[in-house]
C-alpha cells in the first residue's frame, strides 16, 4: 500500500525529513521509493563524523583501509556523496591514518568527490593535517572554517593557492589560529585578494596588518570582517607585535559593502585618526573595538563623539577595553563620558567593558532610556575585575532596571553592574507600569547580592517570562585569579537567583492556569443560571396565560 499522495510530494517531504533525527531518516529511507531520495538527502546532508563517510567504502575499517582500493569501492560512496552539504573534520576528535587521505587522492574516481559540498569545517592540529582538507573542496564550496595551532610558511602559499583553484566562490572564510601572522603575511593578502566573491572573513587576533586590510578593501562584496578571539576569556595580558594602523592608507572605492569592522589591539587615537583617512569605511553599522590598553575618560569621551560624526549609520557598538597589565592608574567612566552615544540616530546596541565598574547613577540610567527608545542590547562594565574600588558605594540599584522596561520597549539584552546589597523592595510602590515584554537575557557578571529572593521576586514581576542570567566574566589576569573566591560565591549566589526566578515564573504560570480554569468555570455556571431563568420565567408566563 503505497502512501497518501501528499507525502509523495517531494518538496513536503524535504522539509519533513529535515526534522527528523537520523535514525528516522535511516528507517524512512526504506518505507517506499518515493521517501528513499528526500530521507537519504536528509540524513547526509550533513556530516559530523568523517568515518561515517569513510564507511561507504568496503575497504575502509578503524582508522584505515586495509587493502588498495578499487573502482568497485567507490560505487556506494560516489551514490551519496552528492547528497553531502556540510562536513566537518577534526583530527583530534577522529583520528585516521595518513595513508588513508592518500589512497583518496590516489584511487578518485573523480576530481570532486563531494561536488555539492557548501560548507566545510577543518581542524588541523598534526602535520599536515591542514593539505588533508584539499580532498574534499570543490567549486561549489561557499564556506569554509580552519582552526589550526599555527601556520607554517612551508606549504601554506600551494594551500591557500589550491583553496582559491578548487573553490573560487567562496563566500565565507573563518581562520582560527594563534601565533603571529608575520611568516604567512605575504601568502594570506595574495589569497584574499582573489577572493573575489568574499562576504565575511574571520582572522586571529594581531592580524590585521596594513597588507591584509589593503587586499581586504579591494573586495566588492565584502561586508563584514571579524576577529577571532582564542578562548571565552580574551586577552591574557601577553605582549603582541602590532603593526601601527596609521600606516593604512585607502583608496577611492575601498571597502564598498563593508558593514561589519572588527578592530583587535588599537588604542581609540589610532582608530579614529584611521576612519578619518580619505575613503575610509563610514558606512558601518557594526563597530567592534578591541584594546590592551585601558583608555582614560576624556580619550573615551573625544572617541565617541568624534565617531558620531563619522559613522551616523551605526548601530551596534561594541568597545571592549581590556588591560595587559593590572597597574593602570584608575581611569572612572561616569555617564557624561559615554553620553554622546545617544547622538547616534540609528543606535541599538552598546557594550563597553572596563576594570571598574561605571560611575552611573539611577537618573542618569533614566535620561539614558527615556532618549533612547529604541535600545535592544545595552552592557555597562557589568564585570569590573577591580574589586577593591567596591568599599565605595559602587553598583546600580536594581529599580533602574524599572526605567528600561518602562522606555524601551524593544530591549532584549541587558548587562548590568547591580549592588543590591543594601536595597530592599518597597512594597508600598505601585506595581511597575510596564513589565519587559522582550527582555531574554540579563548579564550580571560580579554584581553584590545579599539576599536572592527578594530579587528573585522583583525580577519576576518586572519579567514575566523566561530569563537567562549570566555571571560570564572576560577578565583571565592575575588580579582576577586573587578574586577568584569573592567572584565565585557572588556566581552561586546568582544561580540561586535564577532558580527562584524560575520557580516563580511556574507558579505563576499555574495560577493563572487556574484562574482561567475557575474563570472559564463560573462563566459556564453563569450561562446554566441564565438558563434556568429564562425557563422559570417562559413557564411563569404560561402559568399565567393560563
Amino acid at each position: 500500500m503505497s502512501p497518501p499522495r501528499v507525502l509523495q510530494i517531494q518538496e513536503i517531504l524535504a522539509i519533513i525529513f529535515q526534522t527528523c533525527p537520523l535514525s528516522t531518516n535511516a528507517i524512512c529511507a526504506r518505507v517506499c521509493r518515493a521517501w528513499s531520495d528526500p530521507a537519504l538527502d536528509a540524513l547526509w546532508r550533513e556530516v559530523k563524523d568523517l568515518r561515517n563517510l569513510l564507511k561507504l567504502i568496503p575497504a575502509f575499517f578503524g582508522d584505515r583501509f586495509e587493502r588498495d582500493l578499487a573502482p568497485a569501492d567507490w560505487v556506494r560512496f560516489m551514490r551519496h556523496a552528492r547528497r553531502i552539504r556540510s562536513l566537518e573534520h577534526s583530527d583530534r576528535r577522529v583520528t585516521l591514518d595518513p595513508s588513508v587521505f592518500m589512497a583518496l587522492g590516489i584511487s578518485r574516481p573523480v576530481f570532486d568527490i563531494l561536488p555539492n559540498l557548501r560548507y566545510l569545517r577543518w581542524s588541523a592540529h598534526g602535520e599536515n593535517a591542514l593539505a588533508h582538507a584539499v580532498l574534499f573542496m570543490s567549486p561549489s564550496l561557499a564556506s569554509f572554517e580552519v582552526f589550526a595551532l599555527s601556520f607554517a610558511p612551508r606549504g601554506i602559499g600551494t594551500f591557500f593557492q589550491t583553496l582559491q583553484e578548487r573553490s573560487p566562490h567562496l563566500r565565507f572564510f573563518y581562520l582560527h589560529a594563534i601565533g603571529s601572522v608575520a611568516p604567512v603575511e605575504s601568502f594570506l593578502a595574495g589569497f584574499l585578494k582573489s577572493l573575489t566573491y568574499l562576504e565575511v572573513i574571520q582572522l586571529p587576533c594581531y592580524w590585521q596588518t596594513r597588507n591584509v586590510v589593503t587586499a581586504l578593501s579591494t573586495l566588492k562584496h565584502l561586508r563584514s570582517v571579524r576577529t577571532h578571539v582564542p578562548s571565552r576569556t580574551i586577552y591574557r595580558g601577553q605582549t603582541r607585535e602590532v603593526e601601527d594602523i596609521r600606516t593604512i592608507t585607502f583608496t577611492d572605492g575601498c571597502f564598498p559593502a563593508l558593514k561589519t569592522f572588527y578592530i583587535d589591539g588599537r588604542r581609540l587615537s589610532e582608530i579614529e585618526h584611521l576612519l578619518r583617512k580619505p575613503h575610509a569605511p563610514k558606512h558601518l553599522t557594526t563597530l567592534t573595538i578591541m584594546s590592551l590598553q585601558i583608555e582614560n575618560s576624556a580619550a573615551l569621551h573625544d572617541f565617541i563623539k568624534v565617531l558620531a560624526e563619522l559613522c551616523p549609520s551605526l548601530r551596534h557598538i561594541v568597545l571592549a577595553l581590556y588591560v595587559s597589565e593590572t597597574s593602570n592608574p584608575p581611569s572612572i567612566i561616569n555617564f557624561d563620558v559615554i553620553r554622546p552615544i545617544l547622538d547616534f540616530p540609528r543606535l541599538v546596541g552598546f557594550k563597553i567593558t572596563h576594570k571598574e565598574p561605571l560611575q552611573i547613577t539611577e537618573d542618569d540610567i533614566k535620561e539614558m532610556a527615556m532618549n533612547w527608545h529604541a535600545l535592544e542590547t545595552l552592557h555597562l562594565c557589568h564585570d569590573p575585575y577591580i574589586l577593591e574600588a567596591e568599599n565605595i558605594d559602587s553598583g546600580l540599584s536594581p529599580d533602574c532596571l524599572l526605567s528600561f522596561a518602562e522606555h524601551c520597549p524593544n530591549i532584549k539584552e541587558l548587562g548590568l553592574y547591580i549592588n543590591a546589597t543594601r536595597w530592599n523592595r518597597n512594597e508600598d510602590l505601585p506595581p511597575t507600569p510596564r513589565p519587559f515584554g522582550r527582555l531574554q537575557r540579563l548579564h550580571v557578571g560580579v554584581s553584590r547580592v545579599t539576599h536572592p529572593n527578594v530579587i528573585a521576586r522583583f525580577l519576576s514581576d518586572i519579567c514575566p517570562r523566561p530569563l537567562v542570567i549570566f555571571t560570564d566574566s572576560c577578565w583571565e589576569t592575575a588580579a582576577v585569579r586573587e578574586s577568584v573566591p569573592v567572584s565565585q560565591s557572588r556566581r552561586e549566589v546568582w544561580q540561586q537567583v535564577a532558580t527562584f526566578h524560575r520557580d516563580l515564573l511556574e507558579v505563576r504560570m499555574l495560577e493563572r492556569r487556574l484562574h482561567q480554569e475557575k474563570a472559564k468555570a463560573m462563566e459556564v455556571e453563569i450561562t446554566k443560571l441564565k438558563r434556568n431563568a429564562s425557563m422559570h420565567s417562559e413557564i411563569g408566563d404560561i402559568s399565567m396565560d393560563k
